[in-house]
């Protein structure tokens, strides 16, 4: 083969390998865009507000174990009724 005959055919292949990049890309995205769009709308829930008694108590069964600890201390001075 001629040098130019050669360098003909590589610049060709180089052409057809980035076309082929460029299509493969494309078809990727239109795939996406068909897989993704049929998605449905959310759904809403509405309920009515409803007044309840809320107690400060909790009643639970088992142990319970705190990721942190307090402690107070409250001086004899610092009360208000003795």
């Amino acid at each position: 083969m001629k040098r130019s005959t050669k360098i003909t055919a590589i610049i060709i292949i180089f052409f057809v390998i980035i076309a082929a990049v460029i299509g493969g890309r494309y078809a990727i995205k239109i795939h996406f865009q068909k897989k993704f769009s049929k998605r449905p709308d959310p759904g809403v829930i509405v309920a009515m507000v409803k007044n309840k008694n809320f107690s400060q108590k909790i009643e639970s069964y088992g142990t319970a174990l705190s990721n942190k600890t307090s402690s107070f201390r409250i001086k004899k001075s610092e009360l208000l009724e003795t």
